[in-house]
């Protein structure tokens, strides 16, 4: 609305349109993260993310688990970490959004953090047509789960079943602690799966454990 307020230090940063309607959000600064309140109806306003920028982002755990407005995530930007705090979590960061259709992220850069712990990331997102997650390494020096039931159960409300793009993925362990990465793919309704160019030659001592990794998903006939 050709405003801008500004906060310091503020975690309860809100606005106040002088009329009803959909806008463009921008945030200059340093800005490390959010957490959108569901109680106070927030979390449900915000439609979608057009990308990442530049603010020294450290935490996405949970930043839009439970949204009902999501649609769209569209990140043409690789995430850059903070280089300080940075603790490289996407723990369930938009995890059971009802309304998530389409999801792109370009990647995660690796000058700051070696990877990203992406546990149950897009999970239980029973409407989604289409993923793709680029350019994704992995890291396990946070919890053996990097990407535990990363996509679960996604796609199980459509037609014809969800896209998953998931390519050039990899993996880091400096800390030695084994790779999880079982039911990523279980129990979605998939249409087609895309996981070009995996890299998991640096978990050098543990197993991999890819157990349940597309157990019970379902392929609609058009798509077997």
């Amino acid at each position: 609305d050709s405003t801008s307020d500004t906060y310091v230090a503020d975690r309860n940063a809100s606005h106040t349109y002088s009329a009803a309607g959909t806008y463009k959000v921008s945030v200059t600064g340093d800005w490390p993260g959010a957490r959108f309140s569901a109680g106070q109806n927030k979390l449900n306003r915000v439609t979608k993310l057009l990308n990442w920028g530049r603010t020294g982002i450290y935490d996405l755990a949970g930043w839009f688990e439970g949204s009902t407005a999501l649609v769209e995530v569209n990140c043409q930007d690789t995430l850059q970490w903070n280089a300080t705090t940075s603790t490289g979590s996407m723990y369930r960061a938009f995890r059971l959004c009802a309304n998530l259709t389409s999801v792109f992220l370009a990647g995660v850069e690796t000058d700051v953090r070696p990877g990203v712990y992406a546990r149950e990331c897009f999970s239980l997102n029973y409407n989604l047509e289409t993923i793709t997650v680029n350019n994704f390494p992995l890291d396990t020096s946070i919890s053996t789960n990097s990407a535990y039931r990363f996509c679960y159960q996604a796609g199980t409300s459509t037609t014809n079943g969800c896209e998953f793009n998931l390519n050039d993925w990899s993996a880091v362990q400096p800390t030695g602690t084994p790779l999880s990465i079982h039911q990523i793919f279980s129990t979605c309704r998939i249409k087609s799966v895309n996981a070009n160019n995996w890299d998991l030659s640096a978990i050098s001592s543990g197993t991999i454990n890819m157990s349940y990794f597309i157990a019970s998903s379902a392929w609609p006939t058009a798509n077997k």
